[in-house]
């Protein structure tokens, strides 16, 4: 009960408002490739190309979805 009506505003706007998703699983999986990106990295054989490939894995990661 406590759960409920500590979130009551939150759950409002999501009953009220159709563009509110009702799940975040666009922002988790955006989330998952930056660190699984960033911890692939880590395992890149030379220091020097660890840093590289952090880089190369931080600028792709930002790169939007070629389109189908």
């Amino acid at each position: 009960m406590n759960y409920t009506l500590n979130h009551w505003r939150k759950l409002n706007v999501f009953c009220s408002d159709g563009a509110v998703p009702i799940d975040n699983n666009a922002s988790e999986r955006e989330m998952k490739r930056v660190v699984l990106n960033r911890k692939n990295s880590l395992f890149v054989g030379q220091p020097a190309w660890r840093c590289t490939a952090a880089i190369l894995a931080s600028l792709t990661s930002n790169l939007p979805p070629a389109p189908a």
